[in-house]
């Protein structure tokens, strides 16, 4: 993978990133929801995306 393309990855993992406090409320924790990974990660129908994620757990 060239570096242009992980770039791009990067930005576009950093722009669907939320931030939520941890328990102790002294940090901030970076999480993804699902189904805006699932843009991200070209899959365009939530049942495609849910196979990938079955088979992978």
């Amino acid at each position: 993978m060239d570096k242009q393309s992980i770039i791009q990855y990067k930005e576009a993992f950093d722009s669907i990133a939320t931030y939520i406090e941890s328990n102790n409320g002294k940090e901030l924790v970076e999480v993804w929801f699902a189904r805006d990974l699932q843009k991200v990660l070209g899959y365009a129908r939530w049942e495609n995306y849910l196979t990938a994620i079955n088979r992978a757990v």
